[in-house]
């Protein structure tokens, strides 16, 4: 089985809100909470979760919007995981890092090992200059698996995930 399909396997099906096995066709435009990204380049075969539908881990519990998983390559080994949170431009540095923390901590459980893994975080859409600037102090960035620190990408509304997607190998 390829990376996507072991991390499907683990992951509730009511939260996966998309799924593509190849890129021609996958331009795909998410929207939430006043942005939106589109899924136009993105490697393939991906799937997205959205971690509020339905609120799989607790209503009051704190956790990043979406989580993109792609495989990396043809030979299934190695793949993307992309914590995504989405902002019209009204949260605070302090807010989004510990949306995407609590984010990597919920997916550690569900994410085999064993799999090379280009990890990203992401934060799509607007932010006044000021919370962007502090995403970038050392205290605002995210480990996965005590690897890291990772850097919030901050990508504007309405443009590619791909975008935000370099190589930089994480075991």
């Amino acid at each position: 089985m390829s990376f996507t399909q072991n991390v499907l396997a683990k992951a509730d099906e009511r939260c996966i809100v998309h799924q593509c096995e190849t890129a021609a066709g996958c331009a795909k435009s998410i929207p939430k909470e006043g942005a939106s990204f589109s899924l136009d380049g993105s490697p393939a075969p991906h799937a997205l979760a959205d971690f509020d539908k339905p609120p799989l881990y607790g209503a009051n519990r704190r956790r990043c919007d979406f989580l993109f998983i792609a495989d990396l390559g043809d030979d299934g080994g190695s793949g993307w995981l992309v914590l995504i949170e989405m902002s019209s431009g009204k949260k605070r540095a302090g807010e989004v890092f510990r949306q995407l923390r609590a984010g990597s901590e919920l997916i550690d459980g569900i994410i085999p090992r064993g799999f090379e893994i280009e990890f990203r975080v992401v934060l799509v859409g607007r932010m006044n200059g000021r919370e962007k600037r502090n995403l970038d102090k050392p205290e605002y960035q995210i480990r996965f698996r005590g690897v890291g620190p990772y850097r919030v990408k901050v990508i504007p509304d309405k443009s590619k995930l791909a975008n935000a997607l370099t190589r930089q190998p994480v075991k």
